[in-house]
């Protein structure tokens, strides 16, 4: 059975994801990435589809920080997994089975 974690707000999602608010609101606005039905996100559905839909050098500004769960040419390994989960709890998600 599938896990989902979820935060309510672009800016908590934005934070798990180490991008910016309005960068998650206009991937929304894009239909880049789908929220929940309840209006949450679900961190581990959103950061693959981020991946897919998104060019990491095309991003505006200089990331702060080094994002393998963004890059789709780093692979989801287990240890790039264990940081969104680590960073998605530090946000406040709540976790789901599906």
């Amino acid at each position: 059975m599938a896990w989902q974690s979820l935060v309510k707000t672009d800016v908590r999602l934005a934070q798990v994801l180490g991008v910016s608010p309005p960068a998650v609101r206009d991937a929304a606005r894009r239909r880049k990435m789908v929220r929940e039905v309840d209006g949450r996100w679900d961190v581990l559905r959103v950061a693959p589809q981020w991946r897919q839909t998104t060019r990491p050098r095309l991003q505006r500004g200089q990331a702060r920080e080094f994002r393998p769960w963004l890059d789709p040419c780093i692979p989801l390994a287990s240890s790039v997994w264990d940081e969104l989960v680590r960073r998605a709890d530090a946000a406040g998600a709540e976790w789901k089975r599906r």
